[in-house]
């Protein structure tokens, strides 16, 4: 999901998916898809519920990266949740159909910070729990 505020910002939510169970929502986008990659369909009344693609486990990293396709504009907030959720292998299929493999290579870390939405306590921290007998 792809965010762009009244000064050109950019901010994106990316969802990571893992073969499983057939996911309902996915598949009203998969429905919507054209049929020719480059090809603007329209659709009337599409109802999606985005919350339904967010993982029951909300942490997410957050980084500042560049976007996947040309022209790859960086400078763009990267928000990726931690636990991928589930798509059938038959809706991950027809998702690479038509928007093909990645555009883009995973690029290397250089200078960014990685940004983790959640804190663990120092191993110091964590107590052991005690046993009586």
């Amino acid at each position: 999901m792809v965010h762009r505020d009244g000064d050109g910002n950019l901010a994106v939510i990316g969802i990571l998916f893992k073969e499983g169970a057939f996911n309902p929502e996915l598949q009203k986008v998969i429905d919507r898809l054209p049929k020719t990659l480059g090809k603007v369909e329209r659709h009337k009344q599409v109802q999606l519920d985005l919350r339904r693609f967010f993982p029951a486990d909300t942490r997410f990293y957050k980084y500042s990266g560049s976007l996947t396709t040309p022209p790859c504009t960086e400078g763009v907030w990267w928000m990726v949740f931690r636990q991928p959720i589930e798509a059938a292998p038959e809706q991950l299929a027809a998702m690479e159909k038509i928007l093909g493999a990645n555009n883009r290579p995973v690029q290397p870390l250089y200078a960014r910070t990685l940004i983790k939405s959640w804190f663990d306590p120092p191993p110091e921290a964590v107590q052991e729990p005690l046993f009586y007998y």
